[in-house]
């Protein structure tokens, strides 16, 4: 499983993209041999002025491209919440492929 970070208006040290590498690993690793491609996509924005809200979306390629997206204050809350969306999305799309 290919896995590649781009991040836009925020800087991720390299600590910080090794810890989503392996973040992403973990939680789609089960799903390894069916995904081709994982895209991981950060930009920083405001919330009315306030604190500074970070988007996550998470593009993945299975037989299809699946996309998922959330937002926190923090960039790897908003990664672990795009992160369940997407592995209950692939989970409902392979049973949907295997008609189950």
């Amino acid at each position: 499983m290919k896995i590649t970070i781009t991040h836009r208006r925020l800087t991720l040290t390299d600590e910080v993209k090794e810890r989503i590498e392996q973040r992403v690993g973990v939680a789609l690793g089960r799903f390894g041999d069916r995904i081709k491609q994982v895209s991981v996509k950060f930009t920083n924005g405001e919330i009315n002025g306030n604190a500074p809200e970070h988007k996550c979306v998470i593009e993945i390629e299975l037989n299809k491209k699946l996309k998922v997206e959330a937002a926190d204050r923090d960039v790897l809350s908003a990664m672990d919440l795009a992160l369940e969306h997407a592995t209950r999305k692939i989970d409902h799309t392979l049973a949907k492929e295997s008609g189950r």
